[in-house]
């Protein structure tokens, strides 16, 4: 009886937490203020570039 008790307890919380950590996630969900910064637009234009030279099979 006991076991079946503590098993329906533990069902009931897994249950109703679930809901509860994707609201958390979604809350710490940020956007990046410096999503437009200079570091990120060189490394794009790096990545660019790298794969410009894998085209052409000097890289």
């Amino acid at each position: 009886m006991r076991l079946l008790m503590l098993l329906s307890v533990f069902l009931i919380s897994a249950c109703s937490s679930t809901g509860a950590i994707e609201s958390q996630e979604s809350k710490s969900h940020k956007e990046d203020p410096y999503s437009d910064s200079t570091l990120n637009s060189i490394k794009t234009n790096q990545n660019i570039y790298i794969e410009q030279q894998r085209s052409k099979g000097n890289f």
